[in-house]
């Protein structure tokens, strides 16, 4: 059904090895980074999903070419970063054995004899923005990512140091906590009446409204609402409005109106409390082991260049669009 399909691409998202080759004339290679062609459909399954997360159906929103340049720079590390996955499995002498791939094939046959219809299947896919290539190479890089992870981050390896001496004398340096009032853009929803409820809302924090209370009664991120401790988190954890106003505001402060891709934040920094942190040290641990794991990838991801193809320049993608309206002006 539709639903195994969504359980298996939501450990997928944001994270993508061969299920395939590529390169014909119906999947060409838009671009090549590190040396490695990236076919049409693994390019069109992060843009497209990454462009409806951020324009949620208003094309008009890609009128700004600072939105443009934004949803540009985030597939790009996307596929960058999955290149990283690949090369540092390579260095580390990581690979998948048979018998995880047999698994993975099996995953995506069941999967396909689950719906009624095979036509439905390809429906499912195509909702997605995935290829049945695609969603068997995603499956692939998920465990060899896991994979990965798992070796870097063992105590046994000694790659990264998360002893109880690290961990505590890098919390206050670079660890933050913070909570905030969400008013979510849901489906549905008309982006610029959430925004004045937003203003409303922080009009009346300014006037000494209570935060804790105006939180529970309007926000709409369950992980906060009755929850006084907010989010505790690191680098790489929180989407980037959200960390950057964090990191830009002093103890105790409030933030203005934050727009995200998920609505609308009122955020407010919170001081790191010791019994908070002596209790949750695992939490912790896991936290900063992935952002020094994650740090790693991201500078393997930024050292590779990546070389258009006409293949992507004749996309009909909001940046070409751009870039083709400057020429002619």
């Amino acid at each position: 059904m539709k639903k195994q399909l969504c359980l298996l691409l939501a450990v997928l998202i944001g994270v993508t090895v061969c299920f395939g080759c590529s390169g014909n004339t119906d999947n060409p290679t838009v671009m090549v980074i590190g040396g490695e062609k990236i076919a049409l459909d693994e390019f069109n399954y992060f843009y497209y999903n990454s462009k409806a997360d951020y324009d949620r159906g208003d094309e008009s929103y890609w009128n700004d070419p600072a939105h443009v340049k934004a949803l540009d720079d985030e597939v790009l590390f996307a596929l960058r970063r999955n290149h990283a996955i690949k090369e540092q499995a390579k260095k580390y002498k990581i690979s998948l054995s048979s018998d995880v791939k047999n698994s993975i094939e099996n995953a995506v046959n069941k999967t396909k004899e689950s719906y009624a219809d095979v036509s439905e299947f390809y429906n499912s896919l195509d909702s997605n923005h995935m290829s049945e290539r695609m969603f068997g190479q995603m499956l692939e890089l998920n465990q060899l990512w896991r994979l990965l992870y798992e070796h870097v981050t063992n105590e046994a390896s000694g790659i990264i140091h998360a002893d109880d001496a690290t961990l505590l004398a890098d919390i206050p340096k670079n660890f933050y906590r913070a909570t905030h009032i969400l008013i979510m853009n849901d489906e549905g929803d008309v982006p610029s009446v959430n925004r004045v409820l937003a203003e409303k809302l922080l009009g009346q924090l300014k006037d000494g409204g209570d935060f804790e209370a105006l939180k529970d009664q309007y926000g709409e991120d369950t992980g906060v609402k009755g929850n006084p401790d907010g989010y505790y988190f690191t680098e790489g954890q929180m989407i980037k409005s959200f960390g950057d106003t964090v990191k830009s505001l002093g103890i105790g402060e409030t933030s203005g109106v934050v727009e995200s891709q998920y609505g609308y934040h009122i955020i407010r920094r919170l001081p790191l409390e010791d019994v908070y942190i002596n209790t949750h040290l695992e939490e912790l641990r896991e936290a900063y082991m992935a952002r020094i794991f994650n740090e790693e990838l991201k500078a393997d991801a930024e050292s590779y260049n990546a070389e258009y193809t006409d293949a992507y320049r004749a996309l009909e993608i909001p940046s070409n669009k751009l870039s083709n309206s400057d020429e002619t002006t």
